[in-house]
């Protein structure tokens, strides 16, 4: 991760960066590291303590920083003395703040930001931050966090808090009632990254993955060493999917493909039709679905490091067809759900 840093910062020196800024995430399975870039040829890094969870919302997060520390900050060296150049800063006026500095106020006054800042750091610290408090930029969490606290905050709606103008969906849709929540309408996939040192890359790395909104769908594990995937879940070829980032063919935006992301938010379409008794559905079947497949995922790993230390290639063929199966499954799953929802309306 923290080659990524370095990497992406020299990238950033050279060529610049044109939009006006963005936080990203680099992290491999010892360390977690946000980047801070910002329009033009500056940035600021910033290491998230091991026993800390750091949450991003759509602003700036990181606030004082040291750069002698090169442990746990890394960055453009004049970070401090551009933006006192600028006129955005006085010492005089205190202790540096990268957010306060580098933002513009609408922004970083956001009232969306802010409550979804608020409502990631309470939940992963059990603390009950107030709305106007100043959040920090990592948070110790209550207990050992774990895949599923990860799941449940990206799934969030404000359930249970003085923002939940739905009142637990009794009076409506959240996406309605409720302004900017984690999990948001148009949320098109989620990502729950699974770092872990102990164990083969191919093996320990992987990522738990929903294609359109977490709430209507169930996480899928992803490992890196898989070899291909469903006709399903991809656009012709890779190079053809590639090609088409770039420069999308109009029938990418066909509806009527029975593509994994189409098929998927056509389920979460049904939903927002009645949302407490679609979601309470749909739910309990990927809740069941989540519980075995986290059974299974064990299992598997423990098969696939039997074979790995005889032959790292079979174990993960091993992994890739597990893969591809419970991505059918999950395909075959959201199908039917789509016919009882239509059922139900």
């Amino acid at each position: 991760a923290r080659e990524g840093i370095i990497i992406a910062g020299q990238l950033i020196d050279k060529y610049g960066y044109a939009d006006s800024g963005r936080t990203y995430m680099i992290a491999d399975p010892n360390e977690g590291w946000m980047l801070s870039v910002v329009n033009g040829k500056r940035w600021v890094a910033a290491r998230v303590p091991d026993d800390e969870v750091a949450v991003i919302p759509n602003y700036y997060t990181l606030g004082t920083i040291d750069l002698s520390d090169t442990i746990n900050y890394l960055g453009s060296p004049d970070i401090i003395t551009y933006a006192i150049e600028q006129g955005w800063y006085d010492p005089a006026d205190g202790e540096f703040h990268f957010a306060k500095t580098y933002s513009r106020t609408g922004s970083l006054n956001h009232p969306g930001n802010i409550t979804r800042m608020w409502r990631g750091v309470n939940m992963v610290s059990g603390r009950n931050f107030e709305l106007d408090d100043e959040l920090p930029f990592t948070t110790k969490p209550l207990n050992k966090i774990n895949v599923q606290n990860i799941m449940n905050v990206l799934r969030d709606h404000y359930e249970g808090t003085v923002l939940d103008h739905s009142k637990n969906y009794t009076l409506g849709n959240p996406y309605k009632l409720n302004k900017t929540t984690i999990c948001s309408n148009g949320t098109q996939y989620s990502l729950v990254a699974h770092l872990r040192n102990w164990i083969p890359a191919s093996i320990g790395a992987m990522a738990w993955i929903t294609t359109f909104r977490p709430d209507a769908q169930a996480y899928l594990p992803w490992y890196v060493c898989i070899d291909d995937t469903p006709e399903f879940q991809r656009h012709t070829t890779h190079q053809l999917a590639i090609d088409n980032q770039f420069n999308p063919s109009h029938s990418a935006y066909d509806n009527k493909l029975k593509h994994t992301y189409w098929v998927n938010k056509a389920l979460a379409e049904n939903v927002n039709k009645d949302y407490k008794k679609m979601y309470q559905m749909v739910r309990e079947t990927w809740d069941g679905f989540e519980d075995k497949t986290s059974k299974k995922v064990i299992d598997l790993e423990k098969k696939a490091l039997n074979v790995y230390k005889k032959n790292p290639q079979k174990a993960e063929e091993l992994i890739s067809d597990f893969t591809r199966e419970l991505a059918a499954k999950s395909y075959t799953i959201t199908g039917n759900l789509i016919q009882l929802t239509d059922q139900n309306e």
